[in-house]
């Protein structure tokens, strides 16, 4: 397979290895290169992204740790922590640093927290306090909580980013997920921050605990929604919809209700059907169907779909409780009073890395404001490799 050139591993190159190793031999001069840190220059090309970024990182803090003082690391970090660093190093490329702290906050975890404070207004440390959260939660949110008002925007996210419960490439933190409330004082300082950077992780933040605590989330929404006006109000709207977009896929009414207001379920639909019965990969699947608003008033519809596939368990039971379903988003239409109007949905089904498709028969249901239709049967044809 041709290479990507503009991939996000070739960030980690040998020029920023050499800065490292220059940083590190000005802040400690009589420091001892590894064996295996000299291999890196012929390994690199070999690595993809997180393991560049895991080799190095994990390197450089080996080389410091065996001085055997915390001084030593403090004597690196402050010299990697500067103006001229940072001036030569941006965005991802930090991330090494972040590994660095992360391995020393198992043995200095308050020292490591100071720097990671330092490395997350140039990066983030989201990744790097994840042991710590796991394993200190009290320290770490008494310290973050502090940070939500901190006047620098990247530590004010960095509080609720790095207490997400189920962060993407980071350490699950466990404990969050089954103590919600943990989190809500940190929450509560951020929800109306004019930075949308700081106010998207509050949404992602409450879209992770949605998964496993849904009641949590809508309560919380259900009573920061009431009490908003004005801009605030605009600003809880928008985290609102981010927040539950996990659970409006599954259909969830309550979540319906706070993002588009009450739910109508006084309409019917016909005509429902596919544009054929049998597809092949590539092919596109287009869902047709009239919806009428029996309502007296024009009502907003929320209209999403879902797919039963046919795995394994299915093809060796023919039991239909074995498909394995997804959720796609739709769309949103508003429909005037006594009105119906026809409506399609396309999908492409594409083959996807993260699932295997097998031949056979597999379902598709329409959901409209999170009431289920009648499901549809179609044949997917699947050539064999």
């Amino acid at each position: 397979m041709k290479e990507n050139p503009n991939a996000l591993k070739h960030l980690i190159d040998l020029q920023l290895v050499n800065h490292f190793e220059k940083t590190l031999v000005l802040a400690l001069p009589n420091i001892k290169l590894s064996s295996e840190w000299k291999k890196i220059p012929k390994e690199l090309a070999s690595f993809e992204l997180k393991m560049r970024v895991k080799v190095i990182g994990e390197n450089l803090f080996k080389m410091v740790n065996d001085l055997k003082s915390v001084k030593f690391h403090e004597k690196f970090l402050n010299e990697i922590l500067t103006l001229e660093s940072s001036e030569k190093i941006s965005g991802l490329q930090w991330w090494p640093i972040s590994i660095y702290l992360e391995e020393l906050s198992y043995s200095e975890p308050k020292f490591a927290f100071r720097f990671m404070q330092k490395l997350t207004t140039v990066f983030t440390s989201e990744f790097a306090i994840r042991p710590l959260l796991n394993s200190d939660p009290e320290f770490v949110l008494h310290e973050l909580c502090k940070l939500s008002l901190h006047k620098n925007v990247h530590l004010r996210r960095w509080s609720s980013e790095g207490t997400r419960p189920l962060l993407p490439w980071g350490l699950k933190a466990s404990a969050i997920e089954k103590n919600p409330s943990w989190t809500k004082q940190i929450l509560e300082n951020l929800k109306y921050d004019d930075e949308l950077y700081v106010r998207k992780s509050v949404a992602n933040h409450l879209n992770d605990f949605s998964k496993k605590n849904p009641d949590y989330v809508i309560q919380l929404l259900k009573s920061w929604n009431k009490e908003a006006s004005g801009k605030d109000l605009i600003k809880i709207q928008w985290i609102s919809k981010m927040a539950l977009r996990t659970l409006i896929k599954k259909g969830d009414k309550r979540a319906i209700e706070i993002v588009n207001g009450k739910v109508c379920t006084n309409f019917s639909i016909t005509l429902l059907k596919l544009n054929k019965k049998k597809f092949k990969l590539h092919d596109e699947l287009i869902l047709s169907f009239n919806l009428l608003n029996s309502a007296k008033k024009s009502e907003s519809f929320v209209i999403d779909y879902k797919i039963g596939y046919c795995g394994k368990k299915f093809l060796q039971t023919k039991n239909k409780s074995q498909y394995s379903f997804k959720t796609y988003k739709g769309k949103l239409q508003i429909i005037a009073v006594k009105n119906d109007k026809s409506i399609s949905l396309k999908h492409k089904i594409k083959p996807v890395t993260t699932k295997q498709f097998y031949s056979g028969i597999h379902q598709i249901q329409l959901l409209v404001n999170g009431v289920e239709q009648k499901a549809l049967e179609f044949h997917l044809e699947v050539e064999q490799s």
